[in-house]
């Protein structure tokens, strides 16, 4: 474990090494690229050398974000450097060392900067807020506090992170402050109408037959119908020629359904099976289910991986809500 860092402390540290290295998670989404975006663009208006990396493509939902035609898809670190110009290396978004580039070795200078109740505090520094929104809230806030001047590529990053990462404003997570952060960076002239038409509006239509596969599995169970969830193969995938970016907000259309408190959305990768949670305020914690399945994440959202083929995840998830569900009547009772 690390040296837990305040905003002043996190300025020191990132003023004092000349090369940044930007880290994005896998499967990456608008928090980790908006961030990321951010971090990458603070840099270079500082005179340092910026480099940005993650193991995941681009959505098309987010290739508008200033700069990220430099980010970069790798699964592996190999770099070369000399001691006395080694990178400070940024996970953004990234609870875990796993859900990001690997090779990041444990000498090296890392500085974690996360939202997750559940981040692992690994780095040699890390700062965590797990009352924000979104880590793009916490770099706001950071930015604000030492007074760095927020540019317009800048505030796109933040905006597009705080706007994903609260269901444009309608998820719990939302405060007083995130609306705060919105109008700030409101303030630097970006485009709030082009930005939500780039995230929300940006589908391909073979995204949407993937979804129309999803939708049409999609069952609810449970004594009063509150639990919604759906599957994908990699047959479906194949069948519609859909990306796994494709996928991205499908478990929260779940939620929508009238009577739904958890919903549950299960995607076949090639040697694993991906678990999405969402849950509303009153519903068994997404959290809880998904640290039962060696994940993390949230009480409203989460997600797992498991190394069973669908068939066998299915019905194992399935009887852990079900045994969730039967603890919280239990102690209601």
């Amino acid at each position: 474990m690390g040296r837990e860092v305040n905003y002043s402390e996190m300025g020191e540290i990132l003023d004092s090494h000349k090369h940044w290295y930007v880290l994005s998670h896998i499967k990456p989404d608008g928090d980790t690229l908006g961030g990321g975006c951010a971090i990458y663009a603070a840099g270079i208006e500082r005179g340092k050398r910026v480099s940005w990396r993650g193991p995941g493509n681009v959505p098309l939902s987010y290739k508008f974000l200033p700069f990220i035609e430099n980010y970069s898809k790798s699964g592996w670190l190999d770099i070369d450097f000399d001691k006395d110009e080694e990178p400070l290396f940024i996970c953004i978004d990234t609870s875990t060392l796993d859900r990001t580039v690997g090779g990041l070795h444990g000498l090296w200078k890392i500085l974690n900067i996360d939202h997750h109740a559940d981040n692992m505090k690994y780095g040699a520094y890390y700062h965590i807020e797990p009352e924000a929104s979104s880590t793009c809230e916490v770099i706001w806030n950071f930015m604000k506090s030492q007074r760095w001047d927020i540019t317009r590529e800048m505030a796109i990053g933040l905006y597009t992170g705080i706007i994903t990462d609260t269901g444009s404003f309608s998820f719990n997570n939302t405060k007083k402050i995130t609306h705060y952060a919105a109008a700030d960076l409101l303030a630097k002239r970006i485009d709030p109408d082009f930005i939500n038409l780039a995230v929300w509006g940006n589908r391909t239509i073979e995204g949407m037959h993937l979804w129309g596969i999803a939708m049409t599995r999609m069952r609810l169970i449970g004594e009063r119908k509150q639990i919604g969830f759906t599957y994908l193969t990699l047959d479906d995938f194949r069948y519609t020629s859909a990306d796994q970016g494709d996928t991205e907000f499908l478990v929260n259309q779940i939620l929508y359904i009238h009577g739904v408190e958890l919903a549950l959305l299960m995607i076949e990768e090639a040697m694993q099976v991906r678990i999405s949670l969402r849950s509303v305020k009153g519903g068994v914690s997404a959290g809880i289910v998904s640290r039962r399945l060696g994940g993390g994440g949230h009480e409203l959202a989460a997600g797992a991986t498991c190394d069973k083929a669908i068939n066998e995840v299915i019905p194992m998830v399935l009887n852990i809500i079900e045994e969730e569900y039967a603890k919280r009547d239990s102690v209601a009772g």
